[in-house]
């Protein structure tokens, strides 16, 4: 019965999994997206509490020895930047499928051949 149920869950993952993927496909930006400054404002606020809910997660896991204080560091310094390309680009992430794989919006991101 153990073996049944992990079987199905991992069907379930899988089925998961595809269905993520094809509706990221379909929500890839094929243009120009211009919000208004009232959807800016409510997406950087939903941004700002998720940056400092993981801010908060980070330092746990650090405090608890999970991560290092170095590694930690480093991961917030990403999420700040990870933030500040979301603000500079208007909330829109600027992702790019085709060819080129996924092109990230970090700007010391190197896109592979």
């Amino acid at each position: 019965m153990k073996k049944m149920n992990i079987l199905i869950m991992a069907v379930l993952v899988l089925l998961w999994s595809g269905t993520l993927s094809s509706a990221q496909a379909e929500t890839v930006n094929k243009g120009e997206v211009k919000l208004t400054q009232q959807q800016k404002e409510e997406l950087s606020a939903l941004h700002r509490n998720i940056l400092a809910e993981k801010k908060k997660l980070i330092t746990k896991y650090v405090e608890y020895g999970i991560l290092t204080e170095e590694k930690g560091k480093k991961i917030l310094t990403r999420l700040e930047e990870h933030y500040s390309m979301l603000e500079k680009e208007g909330f829109v992430p600027q992702h790019k499928m085709g060819r080129d794989k996924w092109k990230h919006h970090h700007p010391n991101h190197q896109n592979r051949p």
